[in-house]
């Protein structure tokens, strides 16, 4: 699974099925390992592996660093690390696959922080929890035949400076014109 973490710190989704053959693409085309065109149908497990403020209703704590900073204050570092683990291990469960199997969705899309994978500063530290999870929800859509798109949500180094950055505490904006 590290290896797959891996390719996608590069290519920040991907889709597989059960079989662990990739989609591909023909055109504006999904197409089954099988060959066959599919329309994809389905709902995102947003807030689970990388909580956003928004979806918590907070309205200035917007990224998953703030928010556990918070938690923190309030709880403690210990307690904090048991409510992560309850709100993970019951957030998103083999029971909501199989519900939303039975919508008739036939895929789900996963964003993830990178923070689940690495220790930020030391990113030759590696985490079991991350691919733990990722493991159990590529293994319950297996089991319910849905397709799995990974989401890197949440990239070393960030990318926007808000609410799924959890990297740093500044963020280099820089003037529309020097974009350009």
């Amino acid at each position: 699974m590290k290896k797959c973490f891996v390719a996608i710190l590069f290519f920040t989704s991907i889709i597989f099925s059960q079989n662990n053959k990739f989609v591909e693409v023909a055109g504006k085309d999904f197409i089954e390992p099988s060959g066959k065109k599919i329309l994809l149908r389905g709902i995102n497990l947003g807030n689970w592996l990388n909580p956003e403020g928004y979806m918590f209703k907070f309205n200035n704590v917007n990224s998953f660093r703030l928010i556990d900073n918070t938690i923190k204050e309030l709880i403690g570092a210990d307690e904090a690390r048991k409510f992560w683990k309850t709100f993970r291990d019951n957030y998103i469960t083999k029971e909501d696959i199989q519900f939303i199997k039975s919508t008739g969705l036939n895929h789900i899309r996963v964003p993830f922080n990178f923070k689940l994978f690495l220790v930020e500063d030391h990113p030759e530290i590696w985490l079991d929890e991350g691919f733990k999870r990722l493991d159990d929800v590529i293994k319950w859509c297996r089991e319910e035949n849905l397709y799995v798109i990974l989401d890197l949500h949440a990239a070393p180094g960030g990318q926007t400076g808000d609410n799924i950055d959890a990297v740093s505490y500044t963020h280099l904006t820089l003037p529309t014109s020097d974009l350009v």
